[in-house]
């Protein structure tokens, strides 16, 4: 892993605990919102948004249609960080 995924990992897990009010402590590319406790629709979209206004990145309609994995979100922050 290098060091630009840690802190894409890293921003994520903190915008995953502070929306869903819980502590991520582990975040594994191949997790779904299924596997997150209190990841439901309304979760995603402030996920989502979020990760927008926090990370100073603006995400097209193409990039959320695709996401299917954690891992797909952590790259789409990498490539914008």
């Amino acid at each position: 892993m290098d060091e630009l995924e840690l802190k894409a990992i890293n921003a994520l897990k903190k915008i995953i605990s502070d929306v869903l009010g819980i502590e991520i402590s582990i975040l594994k590319r191949d997790m779904t919102a299924k596997d997150i406790k209190g990841w439901d629709s309304l979760a995603h979209v402030r996920i989502l948004h979020n990760c927008e206004s926090k990370l100073g990145i603006s995400l097209t309609f193409e990039e959320i249609s695709q996401l299917e994995e954690v891992g797909d979100l952590i790259d789409i922050i990498k490539k914008y960080i």
